[in-house]
């Protein structure tokens, strides 16, 4: 078995108030400066454009250690959609070789060129877009890890008469919602836990959630959520029984 191998995983979200069904892929942890980065993204480009989504979401950590490979994410600029390409910021992308600071103008090089590539960076904001019938609240947090997440301003402009969908690269973050809550919160950063194996699941990881909140559903006080494994690793990490995948979600009325 190659648990190397791209697949797509194909998922439904049931969303409170949706008029319209619409779809959107996920891709997450494409750390570009590490070897055959490139390669799979291309593969995950090449993926997400055959499902035709309405939306694609890029879950962050678009570099490993640096900026200096930002040029590598090009593939990017493929990404077909309906209704466009929205990312948020992961942990890794704040930092930087050889000393490993977090360094805000590493996250800002990177923010700059993916809205060269024509994507929406959302960092501790929100948008509300139309869908068919339907509009909806698109909320994107900025790095847990670091401790650039702010939710309330996040939330700042949001309408909540209509559905709210979060962005979020660590499920961590979810331990700052508070009194704020969404319809679903999509995280990557996990990488499904990287090594895994059947019956026993995931292993360890570094999360204040723990092991269970390694991948796909998960709820966290009430709040839905939804983990993708991710496209790459941060280093040169073998996967166990943990292929690395698109997600295609369908968002459908409850």
């Amino acid at each position: 078995m190659n648990f190397r191998k791209l697949k797509l995983t194909n998922d439904t979200i049931h969303i409170k108030n949706l008029k319209s069904k619409f779809t959107a892929t996920l891709i997450s942890d494409i750390h570009i400066d590490i070897k055959n980065s490139k390669k799979r993204l291309k593969k995950a480009v090449k993926l997400s454009n055959e499902q035709n989504p309405d939306f694609v979401f890029i879950l962050g950590d678009f570099m490993s250690f640096s900026s200096k490979k930002v040029k590598d994410l090009e593939s990017i600029s493929k990404l077909k959609s309906n209704n466009g390409v929205y990312a948020v910021l992961g942990n890794h992308d704040y930092v930087h070789l050889p000393k490993l600071k977090k360094l805000e103008l590493t996250a800002n090089n990177i923010a700059k060129a993916l809205q060269e590539l024509n994507v929406n960076v959302l960092r501790n904001q929100s948008t509300l877009i139309n869908i068919g019938d339907s509009k909806i609240n698109l909320i994107g947090f900025d790095s847990f890890k670091t401790k650039k997440i702010n939710v309330n301003k996040a939330f700042s402009n949001v309408n909540h008469e209509h559905p709210k969908i979060i962005l979020a690269h660590e499920p961590d973050s979810v331990l700052h919602l508070d009194e704020h809550e969404a319809d679903i919160m999509f995280c990557g950063h996990t990488h499904g836990c990287t090594f895994r194996l059947p019956i026993i699941g995931p292993f360890f990881m570094l999360s204040k959630l723990g092991a269970k909140f390694d991948k796909w559903h998960k709820i966290y006080n009430g709040q839905k959520m939804y983990i993708s494994s991710g496209i790459n690793e941060a280093i040169l990490e073998p996967r166990l029984f943990n292929p690395p995948e698109v997600n295609l979600i369908e968002f459908v009325p409850q």
